[in-house]
């Protein structure tokens, strides 16, 4: 008769394989959780559902990059104007501004998103000395 090929493993790796199937059909089986009953001394916390907040309509943001801003010629050296404006102390070399602006003239900027206008006028009479568009 011919033997089993069961017989001719060792005995300790035929009970290790058993005692492994053992333990995977342990764990693969049906698992229930209880949870213990409150002890009667306690009161336990009415459950309380709050609703899920509504989101909030909000409108989108539209973005407008744009600054006007207004100075007055505080002083002027040889190739550079000091404008005061309501920010401070705004500095122009001769590269970016006229040459020939005066005290008496007042500047006026408007800057959107690429484009900017800047304004020359007197301040006595508002009159337009200069105007700059790029």
């Amino acid at each position: 008769m011919r033997e089993s090929s069961l017989c001719r493993l060792p005995r300790r790796v035929v009970e290790a394989f058993c005692s492994g199937v053992v333990v995977v059909v342990t764990l693969l089986g049906p698992v229930s959780a209880e949870e213990p009953p409150a002890p009667s001394g306690m009161l336990s916390l009415p459950v309380v559902e709050t609703p899920a907040p509504a989101p909030a309509a909000v409108d989108p943001v539209t973005i407008d990059p744009s600054i006007q801003l207004r100075g007055s010629v505080w002083r002027t050296k040889a190739g550079i104007v000091f404008l005061k404006t309501p920010i401070g102390l705004l500095t122009l070399s001769s590269k970016t501004t006229l040459k020939d602006i005066k005290a008496s003239h007042e500047v006026h900027f408007w800057v959107h998103e690429r484009n900017s206008v800047v304004e020359i006028r007197k301040r006595a009479d508002g009159s337009l000395v200069h105007r700059y568009l790029s």
